[in-house]
């Protein structure tokens, strides 16, 4: 777990990751159970969105992704934004 000196992942700004970890894993199967559950469920589901038309699911499908690897940024400290964020 990070500590409140934290505020960022390389260079990406996580100013409330260290309060964001005590709380998650003061309540794990409350909080982070149904986060895992739709985690897997995203990650596996996304392919099938080549299957829809761009201009309906792009920005919603954008956004979604962005916010979801910005949730693992603020969660677990890790930069997923800078090397995910283009492929969006």
């Amino acid at each position: 777990m990070t500590d409140v000196s934290t505020h960022s992942s390389f260079g990406v700004p996580t100013p409330f990751t260290s309060w964001f970890q005590q709380i998650f894993m003061s309540f794990p199967r409350l909080l982070l159970a149904p986060m895992s559950i739709g985690a897997v469920a995203f990650e596996t589901l996304a392919p099938l969105i080549l299957l829809a038309p761009p201009a309906l699911v792009g920005v919603p499908f954008a956004l979604f992704g962005v916010s979801f690897h910005y949730g693992i940024c603020l969660l677990q400290n890790i930069d997923f934004v800078s090397w995910w964020g283009p492929m969006y």
